[in-house]
């Protein structure tokens, strides 16, 4: 999607349109997949909860 964002908003009739790319490194690796992990865990529990209401 990201790669033809630009295209997508020109045909949708946007002008001036200015697109930019960035990423982030994190090191080490074990931290960002822990936090990760936990965001997935924290994510499927609120589903769930919330399904129950």
């Amino acid at each position: 999607m990201g790669r033809n964002l630009k295209a997508l908003l020109r045909q949708a009739g946007f002008t001036n349109i200015k697109a930019s790319a960035s990423y982030q490194c994190y090191e080490p690796l074990d931290l960002i997949t822990e936090y990760l992990a936990l965001r997935i865990e924290a994510s499927i529990y609120l589903t769930q909860v919330s399904c129950f209401c």
